[in-house]
């Protein structure tokens, strides 16, 4: 794991224990909350392997402007920020990260934005990394946010993607891991995202969390002849 995650773990998993001691439920568990400090270590490594690797990715692109669809806590958005990254960060309900941010302080050149993201008006080519982690599962269509994300990459952009494989072995370890972990809300798999990525973008798989038993599966997306 690359140094500015370590340090960005360190942080939200104590964060997240004291939130968790005083708000359970709702947003938080869809969030995410619970599995950041989640006292088994299988599903920590799962849980984290998955922002590691999209990490990595982002890390080896040339641009340093990112958007993270989704950023639930902002996690994924503070790592950025510390590796040097301008962020915007876009989420329907900024919740979660208002309850974390007193803990955890985040960096304050990140611009959090509250809002669908069709109705944001960024600008077309603005930037070079877009982070869709655990997110896409929950949205129907896909198609517009598809070509939305396809018009706000740079030329040689990569949208990174991961998502839940929705497979027996799966069901079976939300379960296990807690009533907070149902799913309720997903409504396709990542294989059904990478479907729809595919009929806009170059499609890489980077992992498959973990294999043979898979998951969760982290995506590179690219413009076609990028």
């Amino acid at each position: 794991m690359r140094a500015p995650l370590r340090e960005t773990k360190s942080r939200f998993k104590a964060a997240v224990r004291a939130v968790l001691r005083t708000n359970r439920g709702g947003a938080l568990d869809e969030a995410a909350l619970p599995a950041y400090a989640h006292s088994s270590p299988v599903i920590d490594l799962v849980f984290w392997r998955r922002l590691s690797v999209a990490f990595a990715e982002a890390s080896r692109q040339q641009g340093r402007r990112a958007l993270d669809f989704g950023c639930g806590t902002g996690v994924m958005s503070e790592t950025l920020a510390k590796a040097g990254f301008s962020v915007t960060a876009i989420d329907l309900d900024l919740g979660p990260k208002r309850l974390l941010e007193k803990r955890v302080g985040f960096d304050r050149s990140i611009e959090f934005l509250e809002g669908d993201l069709l109705a944001l008006g960024l600008s077309a080519g603005s930037f070079d990394v877009i982070m869709a982690l655990d997110v896409l599962e929950h949205i129907s269509p896909l198609a517009p946010y598809m070509r939305a994300f396809e018009r706000l990459l740079a030329p040689v952009g990569v949208l990174i993607v991961s998502g839940p494989t929705e497979n027996g072995l799966y069901r079976l370890g939300r379960r296990l891991a807690g009533k907070e972990f149902t799913g309720h809300y997903h409504v396709c798999d990542v294989y059904d995202v990478a479907q729809s990525a595919r009929e806009i973008f170059d499609v890489r798989t980077l992992a498959r969390i973990f294999w043979p038993a898979t998951l969760f599966e982290v995506l590179a997306c690219r413009k076609r002849g990028s």
